[in-house]
């Protein structure tokens, strides 16, 4: 794992928005904003302990969506399927995150407050040119959502509400057609044989009104 030191503050993310770039660019896997502390360098030690838990370094995979409830429920079921979550609520909040670099794929909502999900799709294929891009939606009445951001350079249109079999299943072959990334993984997923409840699940974006 590279981790790479940067004078830009979190407390001013402009400052680094360039130092970012570049990092995620190079595919560093943490960047460190000075001055950091003794829990920045423990919370990276901890994710590489994880890693070699698992006998190779975790995927990551972005999760972009102003629902609370949508962000615990994908990434619930993206942790159990072996890999590393990032969460943001907003597509603004997700690429001035200094914490986050290296990322392997993406899972972001369409319709959002700010800067769209239409819009973010093209700001994350500029800055990510070959993470592969899974756009959700509730917004089903229309389905021009779904196709233009397949357009816009999304892998994968998913219609909520989803399970998780359905995610995991979406997630890993988006991830499969795109081959491993430099330093990644091919596969660090583990068969899960107990399926129990699986086809209870109500899946998410269930609730009206949610993107």
């Amino acid at each position: 794992p590279v981790a790479v030191m940067t004078a830009g503050r979190r407390g001013k993310p402009t400052a680094a928005s360039h130092a970012l770039n570049a990092a995620r660019r190079a595919c560093v896997d943490y960047l460190l904003p000075k001055p950091f502390d003794y829990k920045d360098i423990m919370q990276i030690c901890g994710e590489i302990e994880d890693g070699r838990r698992h006998r190779k370094p975790m995927r990551r995979v972005l999760i972009i969506d102003d629902d609370a409830y949508t962000r615990a429920f994908v990434r619930d079921i993206i942790e159990e399927a072996g890999f590393y979550a990032a969460e943001s609520a907003s597509v603004e909040e997700a690429i001035m995150r200094l914490d986050i670099t290296r990322i392997d794929a993406v899972i972001i909502d369409i319709v959002m407050p700010g800067i769209s999900g239409m819009t973010g799709i093209k700001i994350i294929k500029a800055t990510w040119p070959s993470v592969p891009i899974i756009a959700m939606t509730g917004y089903l009445k229309d389905t021009d959502y779904l196709e233009s951001a397949l357009l816009k350079g999304a892998a994968h249109a998913l219609p909520k509400p989803f399970g998780k079999l359905q995610l995991t299943g979406v997630l890993e072959g988006c991830l499969a057609a795109t081959g491993p990334r430099d330093g990644s993984p091919e596969d660090n997923t583990e068969e899960h044989p107990d399926d129990q409840g699986v086809g209870e699940d109500p899946g998410v974006g269930g609730r009206a009104g949610r993107g």
